[in-house]
């Protein structure tokens, strides 16, 4: 069992990273927060990392914080739940915030992540409630000094997608328009406010 992996950071792209350590070059797949986390390129890196077994494959996954490697752990564990849609729900729900909407059947907020759909997302609630306890408020999968504000505009991200959820979008549909519309708007932009320009993009 691979544990952890300490390196040199040679690549980071939208879904994983390249880390060459002892000579090897490793690609590890990570969620959006971790490689938010990750320093820049050449820089030495330390990820805590799950390394996956099927009979047809071999993968190495990282993180930069044990909450979200915990996070990870329990979400393969769920019915229906492999890691392409356990890093799906890590990049858009910080492991704080994965067991607030568990334990109080967020179902919009699991809905708006992509690959998640309703049944999944009850089956989700139902299978963790009595295990996310240990994901304690805090502990949010995110490195010290990212800053309050990168997780606050994932959070209003977050209710955009929900909301166009809630009118009949498909969660990867409404993910895509809450983000081009930030991009237009800017990251001052009011909640309505982003909600219409959203709307106007799908």
């Amino acid at each position: 069992m691979i544990a952890s992996l300490r390196g040199i950071l040679l690549e980071s792209g939208p879904h994983a990273c390249l880390v060459e350590a002892g000579g090897v070059g490793y690609e590890v797949a990570a969620s959006l927060a971790t490689l938010r986390a990750l320093p820049a390129r050449g820089e030495e890196v330390r990820l805590l990392t799950y390394f996956h077994v099927r009979e047809d494959a071999q993968q190495l996954f990282g993180f930069a914080e044990a909450a979200e490697k915990q996070a990870f752990t329990l979400l393969l564990g769920v019915t229906g739940v492999g890691p392409k849609v356990a890093l799906s729900l890590l990049s858009a729900l910080s492991p704080a915030e994965l067991r607030e909407a568990v334990k109080k059947r967020r179902l919009a907020a699991l809905v708006a992540v992509p690959g998640v759909g309703k049944k999944l997302a009850e089956r989700l609630i139902l299978e963790l409630s009595d295990k996310v306890e240990g994901l304690a408020p805090g502990q949010d999968g995110r490195r010290p000094g990212e800053g309050s504000a990168a997780a606050a505009e994932d959070g209003r991200m977050e209710k955009v997608a929900a909301a166009l959820v809630n009118l009949g979008y498909s969660a990867a549909v409404a993910r895509e328009a809450a983000r081009k519309a930030l991009e237009q708007a800017g990251p001052q932009v009011r909640l309505e406010e982003w909600i219409k320009l959203a709307l106007k993009s799908v």
